[in-house]
């Protein structure tokens, strides 16, 4: 005797049932995609000028402590010998 686990398995192993499940799905999953298309694009351009805004902060922050801390040896007297 079969459980009731294995002859839901073998229901949904039928083709018919695949077909039938892809004709009502694919339309479902084209419209969506239709609707959400121009947000995706802005999402994922959103993303790169925020990264690139996170990469240009980061080096100028960099450029600024490397600066920041030649100008303090200067006035703390700490001189460097230049080879």
């Amino acid at each position: 005797m079969k459980l009731i686990r294995d002859k839901i398995i073998d229901f949904f192993k039928t083709e018919d049932l695949k077909q039938s499940i892809n004709v009502i799905v694919k339309p479902i999953s084209l419209y969506i995609y239709d609707e959400t298309y121009i947000y995706i694009w802005c999402f994922c351009i959103y993303h790169i000028f925020q990264t690139f805004t996170m990469l240009l902060i980061i080096y100028l922050l960099l450029k600024i402590l490397n600066r920041e801390k030649h100008i303090n040896r200067y006035y703390n007297g700490v001189q460097e010998l230049q080879s």
